[in-house]
């Protein structure tokens, strides 16, 4: 089985919160909840990092649209693969690839790596939609087993890091 993590901004793009993306870009976020949810193939963190997260952008702010209802169902964690994430003074987890090259890699974004490479699984893959230090690294979370699922290629920034 493949399995899934789900980085929020698929959240926000699948809500309707991004207004600078395209409607295939919102089309490709619902797709890929709805067939999360369908598989019950999400991977989150028993410590609830990427789950207060999630909570950030959807708890109680009246919100009804896909990427609420996907809160809402990851929440619950029915049928959700749970992997144990573990704080790192340095590199913030110590599942987080230990590879210097992504020592530039968003600090706030790591935990959807380290749930990745936590699930063991190797056809796990982490879902993005328009966060660019995804692809910006790309080589390199390669390198690591991450496999990075690029929804909206489109509205990624260009590279703030020559290649």
């Amino acid at each position: 089985m493949r399995y899934t993590v789900v980085d929020t901004n698929v959240l926000i793009v699948a809500e309707g919160g991004a207004s600078h993306v395209d409607d295939e870009c919102r089309a490709a976020a619902k797709d890929v909840l709805s067939h999360t949810r369908n598989r019950r193939s999400l991977v989150v963190d028993r410590q609830w990092y990427i789950l207060r997260e999630y909570a950030a952008h959807f708890e109680g702010v009246g919100q009804t649209g896909e990427g609420a209802e996907f809160y809402i169902w990851a929440v619950g964690r029915s049928g959700a693969r749970e992997v144990d994430i573990t704080l790192h003074s340095h590199r913030v987890f110590v599942e987080f690839p230990s590879d210097p090259r992504l020592e530039r890699f968003d600090r706030n974004d790591r935990k959807f790596v380290a749930a990745t490479v936590a699930s063991g699984v190797e056809s796990t893959e982490l879902v993005n939609a328009v966060d660019s230090d995804y692809s910006e690294y790309r080589v390199e979370l390669r390198d690591a087993g991450v496999t990075v699922k690029e929804l909206c290629e489109q509205h990624l920034r260009t590279s703030r890091r020559s290649r």
